[in-house]
């Protein structure tokens, strides 16, 4: 079996599958990075593959890597990239709602609520990856993490209130005013998050060379 972590031939003979994924984690982490995804003769290994670690056939095993502030970092970017596309999105909603289309929006409603979801999935992943308490977050104007995560959940309740209310005006104000603002307050918050994170791994870099 031929296996490369990055470009890098590893000479592991002999070893099972899952001794190679263990070497090639460990030898990731003794450099200072991860690996963020396993290739099996040149596709994607599926995450049940990875927990099962049979060989079944496969000849060559790429370990690709990153560095863990830039994938963090680039994870945070992502999620701010996603609200830049979602507040349009709740704007148009907002607008439907007001002449009356609400069967035509009940179905862009469900999808603004999951990307939510995942916009605050993000943030918390990230900030457990980087050991810090989301009420530790700066979120501008004194305000954190914890403050921006909690005010989207009275928007969210209040959605949910206005909706099984019937009140599809009030609705169309929450998307298109209240949750808007929330997407402007989150998107600087995790473009600032992961420009802090960057300079933090630069500074740190430096200092160890």
């Amino acid at each position: 079996m031929n296996v490369y972590l990055d470009d890098v031939a590893l000479a592991l003979p002999n070893a099972s599958l899952a001794e190679v994924l263990d070497a090639a984690r460990d030898r990731a982490q003794a450099a200072g990075r991860l690996v963020v995804e396993v290739l099996f003769d040149g596709r994607r290994a599926t995450d049940a593959e990875l927990a099962q670690a049979a060989s079944n056939g496969v000849r060559e095993v790429r370990c690709r890597t990153a560095d863990p502030a830039e994938l963090i970092a680039a994870t945070l970017e992502d999620a701010a990239k996603e609200l830049d596309l979602l507040m349009p999105d709740q704007k148009r909603a907002c607008e439907m709602l007001w002449v009356g289309k609400v069967t035509e929006t009940m179905e862009m409603l469900r999808d603004i609520l999951e990307r939510w979801k995942l916009v605050r999935g993000a943030l918390e992943q990230c900030a457990q990856a980087l050991s810090m308490q989301i009420h530790t977050v700066p979120a501008g104007d004194g305000r954190s993490a914890m403050d921006l995560t909690n005010e989207l959940a009275r928007d969210l309740e209040a959605i949910r209130q206005e909706l099984g209310r019937g009140r599809m005006v009030e609705l169309a104000d929450i998307l298109g005013y209240d949750l808007c603002k929330r997407g402007e307050d989150w998107r600087a918050m995790l473009t600032g998050l992961a420009t802090s994170v960057r300079e933090l791994a630069a500074a740190d870099g430096g200092q160890r060379a």
